[in-house]
């Protein structure tokens, strides 16, 4: 099983919203788009403008702000292009794995989870 997680703060690095999931079973990568896509909804829906979005993957990065040539996922790569669309800037930056230990954790809680949980 794999599940997802994500959180939004503020400038000071304070929480505001976070967010946990079972995905099922997924590829790491697919893993990571469809955690992107939830952070991405999550913000919006908070009505951020501004975003700097930091993930472990580089490859996802390359994919979303740069060329796939990954045509079985274009779909879902096209989507993410369309909500950052949505807001004033979007930002997005390589985080070590080590750095994103929150982020780890709540997708780690989100293994075991039945249902999509907001907190």
């Amino acid at each position: 099983m794999t599940g997802a997680g994500d959180l939004i703060q503020d400038s000071l690095g304070r929480w505001i919203k976070g967010y946990r999931m079972n995905l099922g079973i997924k590829t790491s990568l697919i893993a990571e788009l469809k955690a992107l896509q939830q952070g991405l909804i999550l913000a919006r829906d908070c009505h951020m403008q501004r975003l700097i979005v930091e993930l472990d993957a580089k490859l996802i990065i390359g994919w979303v702000w740069g060329n796939s040539p990954n045509v079985a996922i274009t779909n879902l790569i096209v989507n993410h292009g369309m909500l950052c669309q949505e807001f004033e800037a979007v930002l997005p930056k390589h985080a070590y794995r080590e750095a994103n230990k929150c982020t780890n954790h709540l997708a780690n809680v989100g293994t075991n989870m039945n249902e999509y949980s907001v907190t």
